[in-house]
């Protein structure tokens, strides 16, 4: 709990490349209303994220207006294996892309809410996928919640996840079940546009 992780040069690079690819260019461009409507209707932070490694990037963000809120920062990392942006991210890979971006054995606990294992983790992407969206609480950052849906390109692959959290006091799965349709809509017209 409480741990921070650093930027290597190499992770540096690869974040260049990531924030300098066009085709995050168009996923922004086709999903900056949406993130726009969505953070006006929910009042919480909305973020757009994109696999880099084994992390998940934030690549845009617009931050909620709320005194007390939640927020990634546009270039902060995450580990894959924990929170609903990187539930959203992984459940349509393929096993050998999980095995390779993911290691077997045990995985580093940021909070006690997080998955200690894969077969825990992978237990719950068979849900993400069935609903089309992740939910999480407190996994990546004691407090904070999510709700996130995932966006596909034309290849059907999924290209990014955008996602809402909050402070779980005001932003907990009652009142994320509330906005899950909205999520996806945006993200069904955003994965239409490219």
């Amino acid at each position: 709990v409480g741990k921070r992780y650093g930027l290597g040069p190499g992770v540096m690079r690869m974040a260049k490349m990531l924030f300098e690819r066009d085709d995050i260019h168009q996923v922004y461009e086709a999903a900056a209303r949406h993130m726009s409507q969505l953070r006006t209707s929910t009042g919480e932070t909305i973020g757009l994220h994109r696999i880099l490694g084994q992390y998940r990037a934030c690549v845009a963000e617009l931050v909620s207006f709320q005194p007390v809120r939640t927020q990634t920062s546009v270039g902060g990392l995450q580990p894959l294996h924990v929170g609903a942006p990187s539930k959203s991210l992984i459940a349509w890979l393929t096993t050998a892309e999980l095995d390779r971006l993911l290691p077997s054995g045990k995985f580093e606990k940021l909070t006690p809410q997080s998955p200690s294992e894969r077969a825990e983790l992978e237990a719950g992407l068979e849900s993400v996928r069935r609903q089309g969206f992740a939910v999480s609480e407190g996994e990546s950052t004691v407090g904070a919640g999510a709700l996130s849906a995932p966006i596909f390109d034309r290849r059907n692959k999924v290209v990014a996840s955008l996602n809402i959290t909050g402070p779980i006091e005001r932003w907990n799965r009652e009142t994320m079940q509330a906005h899950v349709d909205e999520l996806l809509d945006a993200v069904r017209d955003v994965s239409a546009v490219l």
